[in-house]
C-alpha cells in the first residue's frame, strides 16, 4: 500500500514539473501558432464581401442584371477585369472597397425571349432532337445518359434601328439546377437569314448551316437555382448574322451551343414566367464618327460602293463622285482598326482585309472634296 502511494505521488510530481516547464517555455517564446492577418473586402451593390487573407483569390459579381452593369470602381487595381460583371481579384495586404456601377437607361438595350417550345431544343449524340423539356443541359445530358449534345436557340422579330450597331450581346439563362462540372463550350450562329423552328428530325440542330466563326465560353459552376447567368459577349456573331446578305430587320437569329460541360437552365416549357425563359440581350451603340457627324452608315451608297460583300480577302472600293483621299476601317463598336492614307488613290482601289477576323466592319471613305461616306461589310 505504501509503495502505491509513493508511486502516485511520483507521477503527480512529474506532471507538475512538466506543466511548469511547458508554461515557462511558452511564456518566454513567441507563440508557435501565429494568427494569420485578415483583411476586409467591401463590395457595394454586388456580391463577394467578406474577410480574407492576403493573396486569396476572391470572386466578385454584380447584381443579376448584366444589362445595366457598366464597370467596377473604387480599389480596382486588384481586379482582373473591371468591365466584366463577374470577375476576380487577388486580396492585397489591406482593406479595400469596390463598387458595381450601373446604367439604368433602357433606351439602348433590347431583350428578346424564346417565344415557343420549338425554339429551344437539345440534340443528343444519337442524333435525336428533343424539345418540350423543362430544362436545357449545356451540353451533356447525364440524366438520359446520352453523352454530349448540341443545344439550339432561335430568337424572333429582332429589330435593330437604322444607324445602330450591336456593341454587346449575351444570351441570358435562368439556373434550373446546381452544377459543379468544368465547362468548355462553343457558341456558333445559325447562318440563315430567317431561322425556322427546330423539328424532331434527325440532326435538325447540327445540320443547320453554322457560322465558321465561333466564340468560346467557359462558365464557372452555377450554384444558385433561379439566378440569372450570362454568356460571354457574342456581339461578333450577332453582327456577322445581321450583316449577311438577305437578313432584314424583324427576322430571327439562331445560335448553337456545343462542346463539353453541364450547365442546366430553364427552357421555354420549364419557365414559370417570361422572365425565366432564355433571352437574347442586345446592347446598341454607334461609332464615334457616326455620332459626331450624324451621317448614316447607309447614306450616299449610290456614290460609294464596296465589293464583293461579303469578302474573304480582297475588298474593292469605288467612289463615283471624286478620287479617294483616305480610308478608315472600324469594328462594329467604333474602334479604329487601321488607317489607309492615299497618295496614289484614284476613284477605285483594292484593299487586302485577309488579316481581319470574321465578322462585321465599317469602312469610312473621305474624298479630296471632303465628302465622307460609310459602308458596312462582312469579312468571312
Amino acid at each position: 500500500m505504501r509503495f502505491k502511494i509513493k508511486f502516485v505521488l511520483f507521477i503527480l510530481f512529474k506532471n507538475f514539473v512538466l506543466s511548469v516547464f511547458a508554461t515557462n517555455y511558452y511564456d518566454s517564446n513567441v507563440s508557435l501558432t501565429e494568427v494569420e492577418q485578415q483583411y476586409n473586402l467591401s463590395v457595394k451593390n454586388g456580391y463577394g464581401s467578406g474577410t480574407y487573407s492576403a493573396n486569396d483569390t476572391v470572386w466578385i459579381s454584380a447584381e443579376d442584371t448584366i444589362v445595366f452593369f457598366t464597370e467596377w470602381t473604387g480599389d480596382i487595381e486588384v481586379i482582373n477585369d473591371k468591365d466584366m460583371p463577374r470577375t476576380f481579384l487577388v486580396m492585397p495586404e489591406n482593406d479595400i472597397e469596390i463598387f458595381a456601377q450601373y446604367n439604368y437607361s433602357k433606351k439602348d438595350t433590347l431583350i428578346y425571349f424564346i417565344e415557343n417550345s420549338e425554339d429551344d431544343a437539345e440534340e443528343y449524340n444519337n442524333d435525336y432532337v428533343s424539345f418540350n423539356n423543362s430544362s436545357l443541359e449545356l451540353v451533356t445530358n447525364n440524366l438520359k445518359n446520352l453523352g454530349n449534345s448540341a443545344v439550339g436557340f432561335i430568337f424572333r422579330d429582332i429589330t435593330i434601328p437604322q444607324g445602330k450597331s450591336v456593341v454587346k450581346a449575351y444570351i441570358r439563362f435562368c439556373v434550373d439546377d446546381v452544377t459543379g462540372t468544368s465547362n468548355d463550350l462553343l457558341i456558333s450562329g445559325i447562318q440563315e437569314t430567317d431561322c425556322q423552328s427546330f423539328s424532331e428530325g434527325i440532326n435538325d440542330i447540327t445540320n443547320r448551316s453554322l457560322t465558321q466563326n465561333n466564340i468560346s465560353w467557359s462558365p464557372d459552376s452555377w450554384l444558385t437555382i433561379g439566378k440569372f447567368e450570362y454568356t460571354t459577349n457574342i456581339s461578333d456573331l450577332v453582327n456577322e448574322l445581321v450583316l449577311q446578305e438577305g437578313w432584314e430587320s424583324s427576322n430571327s437569329l439562331g445560335f448553337v451551343f456545343t462542346g463539353k460541360g453541364r450547365q442546366i437552365a430553364k427552357s421555354f416549357d420549364g419557365a414559370e414566367n417570361i422572365k425565366e425563359r432564355p433571352a437574347l440581350v442586345l446592347v446598341l451603340g454607334e461609332t464615334e464618327e457616326v455620332k459626331s457627324t450624324g451621317i448614316d452608315t447607309e447614306s450616299k451608297n449610290d456614290l460609294f460602293s464596296i465589293y464583293p460583300n461579303p469578302t474573304n480577302r480582297i475588298l474593292n472600293v469605288e467612289c463615283q463622285s471624286d478620287e479617294i483621299k483616305n480610308l478608315t476601317l472600324y469594328d462594329m463598336s467604333g474602334q479604329v482598326i487601321e488607317y489607309f492614307i492615299g497618295k496614289d488613290f484614284q476613284s477605285t482601289w483594292s484593299m487586302d482585309v485577309g488579316f481581319l477576323k470574321r465578322g462585321g466592319y465599317i469602312l469610312k471613305l473621305e474624298t479630296h472634296s471632303n465628302e465622307i461616306f460609310y459602308s458596312k461589310f462582312i469579312k468571312q
